[in-house]
């Protein structure tokens, strides 16, 4: 288990259970299996998630499981009768493919969750869809590679139950105005989703 660390600052879980204030969660006892699509990612993309992955994985003990690249582009239907087996799909999209990047959306995050005991929900698999333009953009900024790296890690937030707060001191705020790593808040919140029981 991970100790959350002291500091000031709030989380909000995006799900928790029926009745409850337990948050929705992946099992902590298997590793989370995830893809990249690398089409229209800029060129140390590999570097740039894993790097992102380690962080969220350090923040709350899940072991995630690299299951390379692929041609998936399913980032909208996640769920249905084979998510347990479908593993977290990382890819860059444009507005076009995904409406919701559009305006000033760098990234989308989130997982499916399914019914394991009457009224107890777990994640089972989820999507990052990442904006290709905002990345290409960045990636020529001096600095950008952390600044993607905190756009990546914000989105796996929101993958592993995360939803965003009002304070611009965490990195689950909604708009990112310059914060790179996770706020004491945004520990606190991630260590308890990886606290959950076992399944």
């Amino acid at each position: 288990m991970v100790a959350a660390p002291d500091g000031r600052g709030g989380f909000r879980f995006a799900t928790t259970q029926p009745g409850s204030t337990e948050p929705v969660s992946y099992n902590p006892c298997r590793p989370i299996r995830y893809v990249v699509n690398p089409s229209g990612a800029p060129t140390d993309y590999l570097d740039l998630v894993q790097q992102s992955v380690a962080e969220v994985a350090r923040a709350t003990g899940f072991e995630f499981e690299y299951d390379g690249t692929t041609d998936d582009r399913d980032f909208e239907h996640r769920g249905g009768p084979s998510a347990r087996s479908t593993p977290v799909l990382i890819g860059w999209a444009t507005p076009e493919e995904v409406p919701e990047l559009a305006g000033d959306v760098a990234g989308l995050g989130g997982s499916a969750a399914v019914e394991r005991t009457p009224n107890h929900f777990t994640y089972v698999t989820g999507m990052v869809a990442l904006d290709r333009d905002v990345f290409a953009r960045l990636d020529q900024e001096p600095g950008g590679f952390e600044h993607l790296r905190a756009i990546v890690m914000h989105e796996l937030g929101h993958v592993v139950g995360l939803a965003h707060v009002d304070d611009p001191a965490q990195l689950m705020f909604a708009d990112n105005i310059g914060q790179t790593s996770f706020g004491p808040g945004d520990l606190r919140g991630l260590a308890q989703l990886g606290a959950v029981d076992c399944l």
